[in-house]
């Protein structure tokens, strides 16, 4: 059984979210309803949401320490920017991946033949999927992906990007927030799918 570690300490804002505007690549707090689910209160990487299916597939972070976690980030970011997304009044990190909410980014299919099957789970046990009809309390979280001293520098875009996938300049907005903040311190259904159910 996996062992659950809270990376709370590492949250630098919190912000609730509603279903329809999930995008790939975001990081995301729920409350998951399930009996048998282990973790009740997981920490996701969304990678995939096929909308027909009304589930969500995603790493659950929580399932990795600060060090593991740390590595995951420095893989994807390899094929896979890290942009920033205006949610509410606030700005969330997120990996630039591409889905029905976004037109740009890597694929998600190619993201997890390439990455996270060939490279994540035969070390980590870490994918899951989510029926969203168990889901609650859904909030998107930006989390300090510089914690962990695997992540010594992040391929970070200069640009914000709205959710039509469109890479508008928000230059001086995107550097007030990256002060702010550091001043504050597909086929998806791979084989090594698991349901949390």
């Amino acid at each position: 059984m996996a062992k659950k570690i809270s990376h709370y300490r590492n949250y630098q804002n919190r912000r609730k979210i509603k279903p329809l505007n999930i995008m790939p690549g975001m990081i995301l707090e729920f409350n998951y309803s399930s009996t048998t689910a282990f973790d009740k209160k997981p920490l996701v990487l969304i990678l995939h949401r096929p909308r027909e299916y009304n589930v969500i597939d995603g790493l659950n972070l929580n399932y990795l320490t600060t060090n593991e976690l740390g590595q995951v980030i420095r893989q994807i970011n390899k094929v896979s920017k890290v942009v920033w997304t205006e949610v509410g009044d606030s700005w969330f990190k997120r990996f630039q991946i591409k889905g029905d909410m976004s037109a740009k980014g890597v694929p998600a299919d190619k993201l997890y033949e390439g990455i996270i099957k060939a490279r994540i789970l035969p070390k980590f046990d870490c994918y899951r999927t989510y029926k969203t009809q168990q889901i609650r309390n859904l909030q998107v979280v930006d989390l300090d992906f510089k914690a962990s001293a695997q992540v010594p520098t992040l391929n970070e875009h200069v640009y914000t990007q709205d959710k039509t996938g469109t890479d508008e300049p928000q230059k001086q907005e995107q550097e007030k927030k990256e002060k702010k903040r550091t001043s504050k311190n597909v086929n998806m259904q791979g084989d090594k799918r698991r349901y949390e159910n």
